[in-house]
């Protein structure tokens, strides 16, 4: 005798494990309405550097006379520094800056450039870069700091953002000075790489 209509639906249902029957329903009858879009938590670590205008520096490193204010980021990273003989002395050594190296951050903290050897400010963006050198500096009111710059612009690269830069102020500077241990003939062309934070504000010609 052939079974019933009951009896097929009751073997059926035990067939059906939990797991395979719940995918099953899943793909059948997906939800009405798709999770909400999760919107980005603002970095609370990132401290604010205020409005957009010049820095507040010593009269030596003002930004040159038609110059205006166009771009500013942090700056995290080292100051690299060798063990040198010191020039005209065989005997002596002494630590000498070889280059920064950093990344270039925006007002919300986001890695936006670096800035290497030049020194050279390039943006990851748009793949421009400035290379400047220094014109003036004054001592950083942070103890143990290493100095505030005015820097002016000697080339460019590419056509975005840093094709326009006349001129670059380093200033908040924080830490990056020469390494207090000894630099020696025993150490002569090691490197020392010393954490640093500061500031760079980008000038443009305003013609």
């Amino acid at each position: 005798m052939f079974p019933t209509f009951g009896r097929l639906v009751s073997l059926a249902l035990a067939l059906c494990t939990t797991a395979a029957c719940g995918e099953l329903n899943a793909a059948d009858h997906p939800a009405a309405t798709p999770p909400a879009m999760q919107t980005p938590t603002p970095n609370a670590a990132c401290p604010s550097l205020g409005a957009l205008k010049p820095p507040a520096v010593p009269a030596a490193l003002e930004a040159p006379a038609g110059a205006t204010l166009m771009l500013r980021y942090r700056a995290e990273g080292t100051q690299i520094y060798t063990c040198k003989a010191t020039e005209g002395a065989a005997t002596a050594f002494a630590w000498a800056f070889k280059a920064p190296q950093a990344n270039l951050l925006n007002d919300t903290c986001a890695t936006v450039g670096t800035h290497f050897a030049g020194p050279t400010w390039k943006i990851s963006a748009d793949e421009s870069a400035v290379v400047g050198m220094k014109s003036a500096e004054a001592p950083s009111p942070t103890p143990n700091a290493i100095p505030w710059l005015l820097l002016k612009a000697t080339s460019t690269t590419g056509t975005g953002l840093m094709n326009a830069v006349v001129a670059v102020q380093r200033v908040d500077t924080v830490g990056g000075v020469p390494p207090a241990s000894e630099c020696s003939a025993a150490v002569q062309g090691s490197e020392i790489r010393v954490p640093y934070t500061a500031t760079y504000y980008f000038y443009k010609s305003a013609y």
